[in-house]
């Protein structure tokens, strides 16, 4: 341990009746209210960005209430299952232990990615499907290709005198 730093000869009361023994405990106090209040600050903060990441991993659900509690659901149950694991483990390596603990109480970005990918894994119906980038094929032929197919059809009808070849040509006009 190092040294303590100095210490004001003055007390912080204003009475200045206090020992230094009651200024510290009064000090230590202050301490532990502070360290809570940064702990509750840094669950908050932890519990907002965990919150964030749920909603941008739900952007893309059907049912993105369903999908975020799903995955709030899996979080949980992970975490309590890894901290169960570190009570059981606490007789026999208290270090291992703490580290499962710690990682339990992960809720970041690598527990959700996890309970994402176990959500689509097991429910791949709760997300929608990209749609297929279209196909060339598939797209409508040009002004200049429809009128080629309609004089190829008309010539063909001409020339063969069929009526098929005739009913062709008159779908073609018809869809034009």
């Amino acid at each position: 341990m190092s040294p303590a730093p100095e210490t004001p000869a003055t007390p912080a009361t204003p009475a200045g009746n206090t020992t230094p023994a009651a200024a510290l405990a009064e000090l230590q106090a202050q301490l532990d209210q502070a360290r809570a209040a940064l702990a509750a600050v840094e669950e908050a903060r932890a519990a907002e960005a965990t919150s964030r990441l749920i909603d941008q991993a739900a952007h893309d659900a059907i049912d993105p209430d369903v999908v975020r509690l799903l995955i709030r659901e899996s979080i949980t149950t992970t975490r309590d299952a890894a901290k169960n694991q570190a009570r059981a483990l606490a007789g026999q390596a208290a270090a291992g232990a703490a580290a499962i603990a710690h990682t339990a109480a992960d809720g970041g970005l690598a527990a959700v990615e996890r309970a994402v990918a176990e959500l689509r894994r097991r429910k791949p119906f709760l997300f929608t499907r990209p749609a297929p980038p279209p196909s060339p094929a598939a797209a409508a032929p040009s002004a200049h290709e429809d009128d080629q197919r309609l004089r190829d059809a008309a010539t063909r009808a001409r020339a063969t005198g069929d009526r098929r070849d005739l009913l062709h040509y008159l779908r073609i006009r018809r869809a034009k």
